[in-house]
């Protein structure tokens, strides 16, 4: 069931708060797949959505990988076809349905100059030793031309030793010394961590339209 959209005037309701930025970026990410992917415009009308008319995020009908893999895949692809393509990201398949995303060379080229932006941010850069610890899982890649890029993915046990390695701690440090507690308070931060979410543009992830 597709909960009524709220009377608007002029494609705003007076009584919502303005849109931000991630929204607007999110809903413009919406239209595109509804005007390019058949597919995606298909399941929209099954549902009774409208895209021309939806102006929030709550509005958009959800989508699974089931409702895209459970047939013929080639209506939900921009142009029937996978091109361009830097990247596969492939899913666990745990569901019962196995999936992959697509990351073009545009996509990855944004990527990265969002992680540079963001080491620079912090002080890296060129002539900087920086090392990135992506411990984010299922082979999911951090592109950056500034720094060298470990990637333990979910393994903390590794992740720890990485960064003990960096900060060229010995291997047995005393545990009632400064050492031990530094690695204590790493420790505590890393499970005291709560999940976020990836702040990378990862229209792959988005874009209906770029699955396969």
């Amino acid at each position: 069931m597709t909960e009524p959209m709220p009377e608007t005037h002029g494609g705003i309701n007076p009584e919502e708060p303005p849109l931000n930025g991630a929204e607007r970026a999110a809903l413009r990410s919406f239209r595109r797949a509804a005007l390019t992917s058949r597919g995606y415009r298909a399941h929209l009308e099954r549902t009774g959505v409208d895209h021309r008319l939806v102006t929030r995020i709550s509005q958009v009908p959800y989508t699974d990988k089931r409702i895209v893999f459970d047939g013929g895949i080639e209506t939900w692809l921009e142009g029937g076809r996978v091109a361009d393509a830097a990247e596969l990201l492939t899913s666990s398949g745990a569901t019962g349905f196995f999936s992959v995303g697509v990351t073009s060379r545009a996509e990855r080229r944004a990527q990265e100059r969002t992680l540079d932006l963001i080491i620079r941010s912090l002080g890296g850069g060129e002539d900087s030793s920086t090392l990135v610890l992506n411990c984010l899982p299922m082979g999911i890649g951090v592109p950056t031309r500034l720094a060298t890029v470990a990637t333990p993915s979910v393994h903390l046990e590794m992740a720890v030793e990485l960064l003990a390695r960096a900060a060229v701690l010995p291997v047995l440090y005393e545990e009632t010394g400064p050492n031990a507690r530094l690695v204590a308070v790493l420790l505590d931060e890393i499970a005291a961590a709560g999940i976020e979410d990836l702040h990378l543009p990862m229209p792959c992830l988005l874009y209906t339209s770029r699955c396969v």
